[in-house]
């Protein structure tokens, strides 16, 4: 489960893969993540932080992994981002997932 306590590895994952993003920004964009992600995306996300293979959970027609495919990027934070506003606005999100292709 996402909680405050899983805020430093997270930060950190984000820290590893943005290496100029000051630490500071790095935690509040955890916090923000912790407090907005899906919570049947949090498995992915504790995935994501582990270095472990990420497990398809599909969401309408969609999971992290597709939507990194279709985006043609291993970008886990923004297929997440993308996903998880697909939950919340099914419009927006698939724009969202579906936009570098224009």
């Amino acid at each position: 489960m996402l909680t405050a306590t899983g805020l430093s590895a997270l930060a950190a994952a984000i820290r590893r893969t943005m290496p100029g993003m000051e630490k500071r920004l790095c935690e509040d964009y955890a916090a923000r993540l912790i407090r907005e992600t899906d919570g049947r995306l949090e498995e992915n996300v504790l995935q994501w932080i582990s270095g472990a293979p990420l497990t398809d959970i599909w969401i309408g027609g969609y999971c992290v992994g597709l939507v990194m495919r279709i985006q043609g990027r291993q970008d886990f934070l923004g297929a997440l981002e993308a996903l998880n506003c697909y939950i919340a606005d099914p419009v927006s999100g698939e724009k969202k997932i579906w936009r570098t292709l224009r």
